[in-house]
């Protein structure tokens, strides 16, 4: 089937959009995780400073490799970069995420697919209800838009309501450019192709913690949902752990979709710290989802 460009077609459909939520008062639903992106300033001369300071061993990079060291982002990270790959990684370390901060120019942004896409569409006047699971204040200050929610004990609050003290959940972005020149042990290789690596010093998304209360929200209001969409799986790297989260989610999504089958539920793909999880992820959520959406590199993954 060839591929048939709508966005400007959905684009312009927008104002019929948020027409049809505010007379029908019915609802986007985005689940499931958030953090603090650290957007770092792409200087060449500054990584190749790093390179010939910190890069000891060959490069390279193993699925469920962390970054604990300089060292480990030397040889990761230009793994990456001369190939012109994009990909996802963990730090284990937080004086490594302090280090780039002090090297690299640095801006912070939000993080996490269901809240920036629910961030997006409250910034166009869409309203929606998240599920997040950084509710530090800078995540909830980004996201601080009229009709965008959460689901707490009390109820459905504005995002900024339910804002804390929280210290950030701190996801490290490195986009590297297509034609820049890497130097590894005397030699010069050229970054082929633009693309981004995303390192994450982050442990609260191994587990993904749910709420009850949002769960239990959405299937009472099942009826006034359009669509739900749903990510963040792809940092659960223990099968047992992914396993019963999904078997309690699988009977969720079942309730929605009895009370209301008309619910598009839209299941956003990743780069998975580890591959068999994304097979169970997606064995186990076939049965319900309608829509499975992935970037290029995903599919051929």
């Amino acid at each position: 089937m060839a591929y048939i460009d709508k966005y400007e077609e959905y684009l312009e459909h927008i104002p019929e959009d948020i027409k049809a939520c505010e007379e029908s008062g019915k609802n986007i639903v985005f689940g499931y995780t958030s953090n603090l992106d650290i957007l770092i300033k792409w200087d060449v001369s500054i990584f190749n400073h790093v390179l010939e300071e910190f890069l000891k061993e060959e490069l390279s990079v193993k699925e469920g490799e962390s970054i604990e060291s300089m060292e480990d982002f030397a040889k990761i990270v230009s793994f990456y970069a001369i190939k012109g790959l994009g990909g996802e990684v963990c730090i284990s370390n937080a004086a490594v995420c302090n280090y780039l901060e002090d090297i690299f120019e640095t801006k912070p942004s939000l993080g996490g697919t269901c809240a920036q896409g629910a961030a997006a569409l409250a910034a166009m006047g869409i309203p929606s209800i998240v599920h997040i699971t950084d509710k530090c204040r800078a995540v909830c200050e980004f996201m601080n838009y009229s009709g965008l929610s959460l689901i707490s004990q009390k109820g459905r609050i504005p995002i900024i309501k339910g804002a804390t003290d929280e210290i950030p959940v701190r996801h490290m972005i490195l986009q590297y450019s297509k034609g820049d020149v890497v130097k590894i042990h005397g030699k010069e290789y050229v970054i082929p192709v633009s693309n981004r690596l995303i390192m994450d010093y982050d442990t609260i998304h191994r587990i993904l913690p749910i709420e009850k209360e949002f769960l239990e929200y959405v299937e009472e209001n099942a009826d006034n949902l359009y669509t739900y969409s749903i990510s963040g799986f792809n940092a659960i790297v223990d099968l047992g752990i992914l396993d019963r989260k999904l078997e309690v989610l699988g009977k969720h999504y079942s309730k929605v979709k009895v009370k209301n089958p008309q619910c598009i539920l839209y299941l956003e793909g990743a780069h998975y710290l580890n591959s068999e999880t994304k097979h169970l992820v997606f064995r186990k959520l076939a049965e319900y989802i309608d829509i499975l959406g992935m970037n290029e590199e995903e599919f051929v993954d």
